[in-house]
């Protein structure tokens, strides 16, 4: 990572880093566009995307690949200007990536106002649909507690009725909200919760993720890094972390143990990117490519992630 030709201990936690994470193509750059490129404009050459994905050891032909993929999934679109082409967040790309920040960058989650949000998948649905309905709903975070029915205990109503429409699925599904009965036992409520996310799993990842970042995350060896370390170890941190957290209903604390390691999680991820936003930053601003040469300088929305970054 550094200029230097000896590597130093740091050095080799972020290459161990690289290893663990067994990084994709498709995701990494899914991870550099919602991290770094849609608060910034939205746009990136794909010279710059070829350059410093092979900071991650991803190569020239598989970003290409990528990129096409992620386009022909409606994620980007591509703009040729000269020989030079770039890469812009579409609007329905832009809606998800702004739903996955609500997420990944929250400070602690909202207080429950014990509603649930139902979806109902009636009969003449096709089972192609229900399938596709199923995993839009999974990513924002909904729950199965039957065939047919899933819920979540604070989704937006946006989101929701965005991945509906977009599906054309508005005569084919009931959506409301309730609240659960009080005569029903927290236990029941809990063993429902337990079945219908895979909490043990999350809790497993949320604490091989603070293991990984445990050593690096010092502030000894955060102060030492160089603006473009601190760009990698940046993506790297949102990169896992989000892996996760996406597939992190983000439940109440009332539906959680008390000593829920995503919490935990959230808390070292908020930590390191303080630490290090600043420098990464730098990085962005001389080595990142926009369609004007030059990168903006990073939107408001930015700077309240994780409850709020300090501004420089």
């Amino acid at each position: 990572m550094t200029s230097t030709d000896v590597q130093t201990p740091l050095d080799r936690e972020v290459g161990r880093l690289l290893q663990d994470l067994d990084l994709r193509a498709n995701s990494l750059i899914i991870t550099i566009f919602g991290d770094t490129v849609l608060p910034h404009g939205g746009v990136l050459s794909l010279g710059t995307l070829i350059a410093i994905s092979r900071e991650f050891g991803i190569g020239e032909r598989l970003v290409r690949t990528g990129v096409y993929r992620l386009s022909q999934d409606g994620w980007l679109s591509s703009t040729a200007r000269g020989r030079r082409s770039f890469y812009a967040i579409t609007d329905s790309g832009r809606d998800k990536f702004e739903d996955a920040q609500s997420r990944i960058y929250s400070h602690r989650p909202k207080t429950w106002d014990n509603q649930w949000q139902l979806v109902k998948i009636l009969p003449q649905m096709s089972q192609a649909d229900r399938q596709i309905l199923r995993r839009e709903l999974t990513w924002l975070g909904f729950g199965q507690i039957s065939p047919t029915f899933l819920v979540h205990p604070s989704a937006e109503g946006g989101a929701t009725r965005r991945t509906v429409t977009e599906l054309r699925l508005e005569g084919q599904v009931f959506v409301f909200r309730a609240a659960m009965e009080d005569f029903i036992e927290a236990t029941t409520v809990r063993m429902a919760t337990s079945q219908a996310w895979p909490l043990e799993d999350l809790e497993a990842d949320y604490r091989r993720f603070i293991e990984q970042f445990e050593h690096i995350g010092t502030a000894d060896n955060l102060a030492a890094l160089s603006p473009r370390d601190c760009f990698v170890l940046r993506t790297l941190l949102i990169h896992d972390y989000r892996r996760i957290l996406l597939k992190d209903p983000q439940l109440p604390d009332v539906l959680l143990d008390k000593d829920w390691q995503g919490h935990v999680a959230g808390e070292k991820c908020s930590d390191i990117y303080r630490r290090i936003v600043h420098r990464s930053e730098d990085f962005v601003a001389h080595n990142l490519e926009s369609m004007d040469s030059a990168f903006t300088l990073a939107d408001d929305l930015f700077w309240t992630r994780f409850g709020g970054l300090p501004k420089p």
